[in-house]
């Protein structure tokens, strides 16, 4: 997910990022939140990570990061047991 994290730096038009399924946990959502938290006109109002095993303190990370996410509407989150 780091590498997919570096080149979305390059789509700030993004509007919509489904990683459902594709067992991100931590270390992704460390990725994807260092991600977000260096943008900062971001367009994203959907983002679905439902099932990847995130953790607590992968939680922590993203939610770092969403603090630029004035858009977002729906963040999905279901089917991570460990949080």
């Amino acid at each position: 997910l780091i590498e997919i994290a570096s080149a979305l730096r390059k789509q700030p038009q993004l509007e919509e990022l489904y990683l459902g399924y594709n067992n991100i946990g931590r270390d992704g959502c460390v990725a994807l939140g260092s991600m977000l938290n260096g943008l900062r006109s971001l367009n994203l109002y959907n983002l679905d990570l439902e099932h990847n095993v995130i953790d607590d303190e992968g939680l922590c990370a993203l939610v770092a990061g969403l603090k630029n996410c004035h858009n977002l509407m729906s963040l999905s989150l279901s089917g991570n047991e460990l949080i």
